[in-house]
């Protein structure tokens, strides 16, 4: 049998915080590869 913790209150707060954070992450909308650049196209990389 496999037992699980239930769900607690602070769980579901931490998950809501992490969504909030990530929701406002500048790179949520570029493709990943585009932020792993060397040189001078890290400045642009990081602007974005």
């Amino acid at each position: 049998m496999h037992m699980t913790t239930p769900t607690t209150r602070l769980d579901v707060d931490q998950a809501e915080a992490r969504i909030a954070w990530v929701s406002k992450a500048r790179c949520r909308e570029v493709d990943p590869d585009e932020l792993f650049v060397r040189g001078a196209a890290q400045r642009s990389a990081r602007l974005r």
